[in-house]
């Protein structure tokens, strides 16, 4: 007889029972959300973990297979489980007891009765989230950032928050707090399906739910784009720091803060872009100062001690060089173990006046200040010898010395010859660039002093300032010396986007037997902890000389920038050569575009108008410069040295806001305006299929000479007031967060991005519907997360704004202040919308005769283009812009003026184009086609300075992805559409795609070291990749092109765009590619070569005649 069944014990609860295991495939790998949630699943696993093995009416069974009811809402039921994610993180700031208990003390106080009837779940899961609000608003929770959770936005606390009754019916407000505006999570979170859910989760719902939602963050996928996702509830996730623990996945916690980190010297870089466009340092009779600027430590402090002391009573300035130097050891801010304060510093580094400030507030006296140990003795007298070395080191003869200007001396030492001097006299014109007239000038880069010679300029000074000991004795010391020398050779000569890590400037230096770093005898073993404390204290050492001896002297005495024309090349100039070379240009800008203000009056305006000052710098150009006004940058506040404001562009952002809105929603008042390259193909295409007759095409391009600092100020802003037709525009603003380009290294942090979208008040629709019809369009795994809090502003407050901006546009040019009289500002976050709108309205007013049917006028900022198979009207446009338009202060430079027929003006010829081509922004039109081609021409003599090599720990791994990307940038859709473009055409610019990157790549490996360049395992297997691969790349970008053109059948527009040329053919042509470049160049290459031509044999053997056609097609350079 079989024995009785155990009875079950009838206080068997969800929290007596193990939890069951979640098998680790059934986990989410969802790349992005793991790096913040230690846990990820989908709503569906989430609950089944969550429920007893137990549960009543074996419920877990229920939900694994999935028996709800069927019919169309069940299949959207099961949808929704599988499809929302559920991060978790392993907090105890609230833990589950406290939650249960809070959550039975708030319904005896407020009147919540449970019940289990469905009717009621709506009600309960109303109260479930209304009690998560309360309990975060809670006086023991204010530590966790309750203002950070999405479900408490829009809630503040009334003064009866512990006393409040609250009312009988379903439209109560939550007990003690006011709502200061709708929280569409809130209503998110109340809605269907989660009452439903409650519902099925019997009597385990109630804990399920509060755990989920106060706990958990949840993300829903975006619907016409699954790729990527939105958050509905929980922390924030661009708040990361509340959830996220780089360090160590077991010690995340929402209450982490990114000032706990310890960074790595390969996760440390060296801050290169601190070089670019420092201003001179002026003496006290005007002259240019070398060296180091006065503020600089080296000059501000002096050897304390005196001979013969001891070494242990050492003077406070000696101490203070030891703490710039040792930051970490006194336990002051450092690279190492701090985070950055936005408020003082846009840098991770600590400014000289910042840690002047953090000295005297931790050490008030000598007294208070303790040295460690291992900085006692040998440190210290290094550190005074580098003192004394500094005093005794002559800049200025090493300057001559190393980097001579005598090629542009002449008999009164100025650093001219006279050709140049004339080329300066001519270049004072009323315009924003020098005179392009002359023919014997000389280009603005021979200026500039070579960076080889930089560099041995920085490296005599390093060896003449620090002491030798502290690279080592013997062997060692000239071994230590040779090696670091090489770093700094490679820190000076890298691109403007290339970096140099701690980690690389570390490489090849030895610290075992450096005597300063410990006591330890010559080649004694060291133990690992004492190894580990050498190391921290040569880092912060190596890292000192960087950024505090070698910024500040370059800085100091070298005025670094880019050009124009050189792309990622940086150039030094001799601050006294650059000097000369701009005052002309900065004195026509002075007398043209600005008129000086009095101190006291410039004072008075600053405090009134909340907009500031921005500084200007001047770009060099091949025969001239074109100003900038930097107005992303954040200015000293008035009255404080340290504090930083806010930036002029961050200010401008709401009009800024509104005028993108009004541009998206009444798009025809900007006419032919581009807003990139790629615009030209839809408004090309549409132009084209508008023809109903071949006729010739006339081409006519001008440019309008300094178009920014001519357009009246008082004509614009009236054209804008127009423009703004709301009383009101509503400003939102959500975070885009992806992962970055090193995705597969767990060392980077995802890329966070900020974006402000304007609405007209009567817009209702909710973030997800604007996420699925607009925003998330062409984004790619990332997550969407808005913020609540929304502003409002008014048309008077956005003109007044706008105001300030054109008529009280300040800059600072030295110690002076200048207002803009001519002209709106450039750099400006508005600028080109500015003059897009204005030129617009030129073209509707000046330009009314040119018919949409036969012309097609194109203009990207300045840049005009006009297409038209009217001829008459082809030279009344030519006329009418070198006539010039005064009252648009508008005129044109002859010298830029293309056409492709005969017209002449004034008696002066204008330029024509005899090719079938016609240049227009990078790109080629064909003058009987219209079909579309690259200019690979205009940019195969500055290849090498338009990449930027990524020098890591690894740089293979990161080479194919940098082959990829390279190809991806020629695959613009408009290169390869087969209904505007000919077989030809598309075939040509397929080949002119790889050959670039062809080039590219060449230039990438030549810029790495012989010992760290890409193996030829590594260089072939990337080929092979790139040509598997470059097929489907151009298909899938010439499917997912924006602009959509229909099928003459009525079939899928997509299938109107599909890239049709076969996968065989766009191989041959990548390897016939990639053979033509690097056998020009076969040094280190012979392998490679020999692969392509192997690969070609066998591509031909099987593909031969369906290769010939394509053969025919292209013309190879």
């Amino acid at each position: 007889m079989p024995g009785k069944r155990k009875k079950r014990r009838s206080h068997d609860a969800p929290g007596n029972h193990k939890r069951p295991k979640v098998e680790q495939q059934t986990l989410i790998q969802h790349d992005l959300l793991r790096r913040y949630y230690t846990q990820i699943f989908t709503l569906r696993e989430y609950i089944i973990d969550k429920l007893p093995i137990r549960s009543k009416n074996n419920g877990k069974k229920r939900w694994i297979d999935e028996k709800f009811d069927r019919g169309e809402v069940a299949k959207t039921f099961t949808e929704f489980l599988d499809s929302t994610y559920i991060g978790v993180t392993q907090t105890e700031e609230l833990s589950q007891g406290y939650i249960l208990e809070q959550w039975d003390i708030f319904a005896q106080k407020f009147g919540h009765q449970k019940s289990n009837k469905f009717h009621c779940k709506r009600r309960q899961q109303n109260e479930i989230v209304d009690f998560s609000i309360w309990l975060l608003f809670s006086k023991k929770n204010s530590s966790i950032g309750i203002g950070q959770h999405l479900l408490v936005q829009g809630y503040r606390k009334s003064s009866e928050f512990y006393s409040c009754n609250r009312q009988e019916n379903d439209n109560y407000s939550i007990p003690g707090l006011t709502s200061i505006y709708p929280n569409s999570y809130v209503n998110s979170m109340k809605a269907s399906p989660w009452p439903q859910i409650l519902a099925k989760l019997d009597g385990y719902g109630e804990k399920i739910m509060l755990d989920l939602i106060i706990r958990c963050g949840i993300f829903r996928p975006v619907a016409n784009s699954p790729c990527n996702l939105y958050q509905a509830s929980g922390f924030p996730l661009d708040q990361a720091y509340h959830i996220q623990s780089t360090e160590s996945k077991q010690e995340m916690s929402t209450s982490v803060s990114p000032k706990q980190e310890f960074r790595t010297p390969s996760s440390i870089r060296l801050i290169r872009n601190r070089l670019m466009y420092a201003r001179p340092e002026l003496n006290s009779k005007g002259d240019i100062r070398l060296g180091f600027r006065h503020t600089h430590f080296f000059n501000r402090y002096s050897i304390a001690r005196e001979s013969g002391e001891d070494v242990s009573r050492i003077g406070q300035d000696s101490s203070y060089i030891l703490m710039f130097i040792f930051p970490r050891q006194f336990g002051l801010h450092n690279i190492f173990s701090s985070g950055r304060d936005n408020s003082q510093s846009i840098q991770s580094c600590c400014h000289d006046k910042i840690r002047e400030k953090e000295i005297k507030d931790k050490f008030p006296s000598q007294n208070s200040i303790k040295i460690p140990k291992r900085l006692r003795g040998k440190p210290i007298a290094l550190t005074e010898r580098m003192l004394a070395l500094h005093k005794k080191c002559s800049y200025r003869k090493l300057v001559e010395y190393y980097c001579p200007a005598s090629t542009y001396k002449d008999a009164n030492f100025k650093y001219f010859d006279s050709n140049t001097k004339e080329m300066i006299n001519k270049s004072i014109e009323p315009t924003n660039t020098l005179s392009e007239n002359a023919t014997h000038e000389r280009s603005l880069d021979e200026h500039a002093t070579p960076v080889a010679l930089v560099s041995s300029f920085c490296c005599a000074v390093l060896d003449n300032v620090i002491p030798p000991n502290f690279w080592g004795t013997t062997e060692l010391q000239i071994r230590n010396r040779r090696t670091f020398y090489r770093n700094v050779d490679q820190f000076v000569k890298r691109r403007r986007y290339e970096t140099l890590s701690l980690h690389e400037a570390l490489q090849g230096l030895q610290i075992k037997n450096i005597e300063w770093l410990g006591s330890s005898t010559y080649n004694q073993k060291l133990c690992q902890s004492d190894y580990s404390k050498r190391s921290d204290l040569f880092q912060e050492f190596i890292y000192f000389i960087f950024d505090s001896i070698l910024i500040p002297l370059i800085r100091t005495n070298f005025y670094v920038t880019e050009s124009n024309l050189h792309r990622n090349q940086i150039f030094y100039f001799r601050h006294d050569v650059w000097r000369l070379i701009t005052e002309p240009t900065m004195s026509s800008l002075k007398i043209n575009l600005f008129k000086e203000i009095p101190p006291q009056q410039a004072r008075k305006m600053l405090s009134s108008c909340a907009l500031g000052y921005s500084q200007i710098r001047l770009l060099p150009k091949e025969q001239g410069f074109r100003p900038i006004m930097n107005l992303k940058g954040r200015m000293r506040k008035a009255g404080s040295r340290l504090v930083l404001g806010r930036s002029i562009n961050s200010m401008l952002a709401p009009i800024h806001n509104v005028l993108t809105l009004e541009k998206k929603t009444r798009p025809d008042l900007l006419g032919g305006a581009l807003f990139s390259v790629g615009d030209i193909f839809t408004k090309l295409d549409r132009f084209k299929s508008g023809l109903k007759c071949s006729e010739p095409f006339y081409f006519a391009k001008v440019d309008v000479q300094a178009a920014f600092d001519t357009i009246p100020q008082a004509a614009i802003f009236r054209l804008i007031s127009t423009i703004l037709r709301e009383d009101k525009y509503t400003i939102g603003r959500h975070a885009e967060i992806k992962l970055g380009n090193n995705s597969e290294n767990a060392a980077f942090n995802p890329t966070k991005k900020w974006v402000a979208n304007a609405h007209f008040p009567g817009d209702i629709a909710t973030f997800a519907e604007k996420l699925n019809s607009s925003i998330a369009q062409r984004k790619k795994n990332t997550i969407f997360v808005e913020n609540m809090t929304h502003k409002n502003f008014d048309r008077s407050e956005l003109l007044l704004l706008l105001s300030q901006h054109l008529r009280y546009n300040m800059v600072k040019i030295g110690d002076s202040y200048y207002q803009q009289v001519n002209g709106i500002p450039q750099g400006s976050v508005i600028s080109s919308t500015l003059c897009n709108y204005f030129y617009a309205d030129i073209e509707s007013t000046v330009f009314s005769f040119l018919r949409p049917e036969e012309s097609l006028l194109l203009r990207l900022i300045d840049d005009f283009l006009l297409i038209t198979t009217n001829a008459s009207h082809a030279k009344r446009f030519i006329q009418t812009m070198h006539e010039g338009l005064p009252s648009y202060g508008v005129s044109v430079n002859p010298r830029k003026t293309l056409v492709n027929f005969q017209i002449t003006i004034n008696k002066d010829e204008i330029l024509r184009s005899e090719k079938s081509t016609f240049p227009y922004c990078g790109c080629l039109i064909n003058t009987k086609t219209l079909d579309i081609l690259w200019d690979s021409a205009k940019n195969k003599n500055t290849v090498a300075n338009s990449i930027t090599i990524e020098y890591t720990r690894s740089p293979g791994k990161m080479f194919q992805q940098k082959l990829l990307n390279a190809f991806k940038l020629y695959t613009h859709p408009m290169f390869y559409d087969q209904v505007h473009n000919s077989l030809f055409t598309i075939l040509q610019n397929t080949f002119n795609a790889l050959e670039e990157t062809a080039l590219k790549m060449h230039a990438y490996i030549s810029g790495f070291s012989l010992n760290k360049r890409p193996s030829t395992e590594l260089i072939i297997q990337a080929l092979e990749v790139l040509f598997h691969n470059a097929e489907k790349i151009i298909s899938r970008r010439s499917r997912g092109n924006k602009f959509r053109r229909k099928s003459d059948d009525g079939g899928d527009p997509k299938k109107v765009h599909e890239f049709h040329i076969r996968k065989g053919s766009v191989e041959w042509l990548a390897i016939t590619a990639f053979h033509q470049v690097l056998m020009k160049k076969p040094t280190g290459f012979t392998s490679v070569i020999t692969w392509l031509e192997s690969r070609m044999q066998i591509l031909y053997s099987r593909r031969g005649r369906a290769l010939e056609k394509t053969i025919a097609q292209v013309k190879i350079h």
